[in-house]
Protein backbone atom coordinates (compact mmCIF):
# COMPACT_ATOMS: atom_id res chain seq x y z
CA UNK A 1 0.00 0.00 0.00
CA UNK A 2 1.12 3.39 -0.78
CA UNK A 3 1.63 6.05 2.04
CA UNK A 4 -0.96 8.93 1.84
CA UNK A 5 -0.95 12.29 0.12
CA UNK A 6 -0.38 15.82 1.70
CA UNK A 7 -3.31 18.09 1.67
CA UNK A 8 -4.09 21.74 2.25
CA UNK A 9 -7.11 23.84 2.54
CA UNK A 10 -7.99 27.63 3.18
CA UNK A 11 -9.97 28.01 6.68
CA UNK A 12 -12.39 30.12 5.74
CA UNK A 13 -14.18 32.45 8.11
CA UNK A 14 -17.14 29.99 9.53
CA UNK A 15 -18.39 26.67 9.51
CA UNK A 16 -15.94 23.61 8.31
CA UNK A 17 -13.77 23.01 5.05
CA UNK A 18 -12.89 19.64 4.00
CA UNK A 19 -9.56 19.06 3.97
CA UNK A 20 -9.18 15.41 1.82
CA UNK A 21 -6.33 12.84 1.86
CA UNK A 22 -5.83 10.07 -0.78
CA UNK A 23 -4.88 7.03 0.39
CA UNK A 24 -3.98 5.18 -2.73
CA UNK A 25 -2.68 1.45 -2.49
CA UNK A 26 0.71 0.55 -5.67
CA UNK A 27 -0.98 -2.84 -6.34
CA UNK A 28 -4.03 -5.04 -6.11
CA UNK A 29 -3.83 -7.83 -3.45
CA UNK A 30 -5.47 -10.98 -3.92
CA UNK A 31 -7.19 -10.44 0.09
CA UNK A 32 -8.58 -7.30 1.16
CA UNK A 33 -6.40 -4.65 2.50
CA UNK A 34 -7.12 -2.22 5.35
CA UNK A 35 -5.53 0.62 7.61
CA UNK A 36 -6.42 2.59 10.23
CA UNK A 37 -5.96 6.52 10.46
CA UNK A 38 -6.00 9.20 12.65
CA UNK A 39 -5.70 12.93 13.03
CA UNK A 40 -2.24 14.47 15.19
CA UNK A 41 -1.72 17.71 15.83
CA UNK A 42 1.07 19.32 14.01
CA UNK A 43 2.69 22.86 14.37
CA UNK A 44 0.49 25.06 15.83
CA UNK A 45 -2.54 23.23 14.62
CA UNK A 46 -4.90 22.04 17.50
CA UNK A 47 -7.34 19.58 17.55
CA UNK A 48 -11.18 20.97 18.20
CA UNK A 49 -9.91 24.61 17.80
CA UNK A 50 -8.01 24.40 13.96
CA UNK A 51 -9.74 20.79 13.25
CA UNK A 52 -12.08 17.96 14.15
CA UNK A 53 -10.07 14.70 15.47
CA UNK A 54 -10.86 12.16 12.99
CA UNK A 55 -10.29 8.60 13.38
CA UNK A 56 -10.93 4.98 11.10
CA UNK A 57 -10.23 2.23 9.54
CA UNK A 58 -10.60 2.17 5.63
CA UNK A 59 -11.27 -1.28 3.79
CA UNK A 60 -9.72 -1.98 -0.08
CA UNK A 61 -11.54 -4.93 -2.13
CA UNK A 62 -9.19 -7.53 -2.86
CA UNK A 63 -7.36 -6.66 -6.32
CA UNK A 64 -8.12 -2.66 -5.97
CA UNK A 65 -6.10 0.13 -6.73
CA UNK A 66 -8.61 2.84 -6.41
CA UNK A 67 -7.89 5.35 -3.86
CA UNK A 68 -10.10 5.50 -1.19
CA UNK A 69 -10.38 9.19 1.09
CA UNK A 70 -10.16 10.66 4.21
CA UNK A 71 -12.02 13.95 5.14
CA UNK A 72 -10.76 16.31 8.07
CA UNK A 73 -13.49 18.99 9.05
CA UNK A 74 -11.07 22.32 9.51
CA UNK A 75 -12.85 24.84 11.73
CA UNK A 76 -12.94 28.32 10.18
CA UNK A 77 -12.23 31.58 12.36
CA UNK A 78 -11.70 35.65 12.31
CA UNK A 79 -8.54 35.32 14.08
CA UNK A 80 -5.22 36.59 11.98
CA UNK A 81 -2.62 33.60 12.77
CA UNK A 82 0.41 31.38 10.88
CA UNK A 83 -0.69 28.97 8.81
CA UNK A 84 -0.49 25.43 10.44
CA UNK A 85 -0.15 21.63 10.12
CA UNK A 86 -1.32 18.79 11.22
CA UNK A 87 -0.89 14.94 9.83
CA UNK A 88 -2.94 11.86 8.91
CA UNK A 89 -1.17 9.31 10.78
CA UNK A 90 -1.60 5.28 9.05
CA UNK A 91 -1.07 2.42 11.33
CA UNK A 92 -2.33 -1.41 11.64
CA UNK A 93 -1.91 -2.13 7.99
CA UNK A 94 -3.61 -5.81 6.88
CA UNK A 95 -2.46 -8.07 4.03
CA UNK A 96 -0.56 -4.24 2.88
CA UNK A 97 2.95 -2.70 3.75
CA UNK A 98 3.05 0.65 4.71
CA UNK A 99 5.47 2.68 2.75
CA UNK A 100 4.95 6.42 4.39
CA UNK A 101 2.87 6.79 7.16
CA UNK A 102 1.70 10.37 7.48
CA UNK A 103 0.46 12.86 5.11
CA UNK A 104 0.82 16.49 6.30
CA UNK A 105 -1.96 18.84 6.20
CA UNK A 106 -1.48 22.51 5.97
CA UNK A 107 -4.06 24.62 7.38
CA UNK A 108 -3.71 28.08 5.17
CA UNK A 109 -4.86 31.26 7.15
CA UNK A 110 -6.82 33.89 5.10
CA UNK A 111 -7.66 36.34 7.71
CA UNK A 112 -6.18 39.84 7.28
CA UNK A 113 -3.21 41.10 10.25
CA UNK A 114 -4.91 43.74 12.17
CA UNK A 115 -4.01 46.88 12.35
CA UNK A 116 -4.49 50.20 14.77
CA UNK A 117 -4.63 53.79 13.79
CA UNK A 118 -4.41 57.43 15.44
CA UNK A 119 -6.45 60.14 14.16
CA UNK A 120 -5.37 63.62 14.43
CA UNK A 121 -6.90 66.03 16.87
CA UNK A 122 -6.95 69.57 17.66
CA UNK A 123 -8.07 71.99 20.37
CA UNK A 124 -8.26 75.68 21.26
CA UNK A 125 -6.23 76.78 24.18
CA UNK A 126 -8.24 77.52 27.10
CA UNK A 127 -7.77 80.72 29.21
CA UNK A 128 -7.41 78.71 32.38
CA UNK A 129 -8.46 75.06 33.14
CA UNK A 130 -8.64 72.43 31.76
CA UNK A 131 -9.99 71.75 27.98
CA UNK A 132 -10.80 67.80 26.73
CA UNK A 133 -9.79 66.63 23.54
CA UNK A 134 -12.79 64.97 21.82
Amino acid sequence: MRSVTSASVTEGNTGRKMMTFAVVPTNGNSDAMSVQFSTVAGQAAREGVDYDLTTGVLVFPPETTDPQYISVPVIGNWRHQKSRNMSIHLQNAIAAVLDGIDGRGDIIDDDPVPTMSISDVSVGEANSGMVNAA
